[in-house]
């Protein structure tokens, strides 16, 4: 194997962890960390409609998604990124798609939720709710700090009610 090739190899491998990091973060981790996650000049955008301009825009979107109980820790929300494709642009930057689904999970055993929904067998149906399905497509840039998101784009393409009451929340 020639050195640009193994190079790229730990790039890939470093992109899938932004991807990775940017849903398991977004989840369960610190704002500011996941906001660490995107260049200061980054956007992010939802359906190409421009969305967020910069870091500091993206973060306290972010943390008033969390005040509002949709997104983050307590929200039992779950993003998921799947079949990721990254591909290299240049020697600094590259580009990725991947598919998203993100749940409302199941509340945690004993915090007085009741399920209300008896399968045929008497036992309770338990499952998360499917909120919505998309696609992330995301550009990357190296930094000194390692592999930055510089954009990412959203397009929604399954919605849910209770997603698109969501989605209403970030507009007020």
């Amino acid at each position: 194997m020639k050195e640009h090739e193994i190079q790229w190899a730990v790039d890939e491998l470093e992109i899938r962890n932004v991807i990775a990091s940017l849903a398991l973060v977004s989840d369960m981790g610190d704002i500011e960390e996941w906001g660490m996650l995107f260049t200061e000049d980054a956007d992010y955008t939802i359906g190409g409609r421009p969305f967020e301009k910069g870091r500091a825009a993206i973060v306290e979107s972010g943390r008033q998604r969390r005040t509002r109980g949709t997104h983050g820790p307590g929200s039992n929300n779950r993003h998921l990124s799947a079949s990721v494709l990254v591909r290299s642009t240049g020697p600094d930057t590259a580009e990725a798609v991947s598919y998203l689904a993100m749940y409302k999970d199941l509340p945690p055993e004993g915090d007085g939720h009741e399920l209300e929904n008896p399968g045929n067998d008497g036992e309770m149906v338990k499952s998360p709710e499917l909120l919505v399905l998309g696609t992330y497509r995301d550009r990357f840039r190296r930094t000194s700090d390692g592999w930055k998101v510089t954009h990412r784009d959203l397009a929604e393409s399954s919605l849910t009610p209770r997603w698109r009451s969501i989605m209403k929340t970030w507009s007020t």
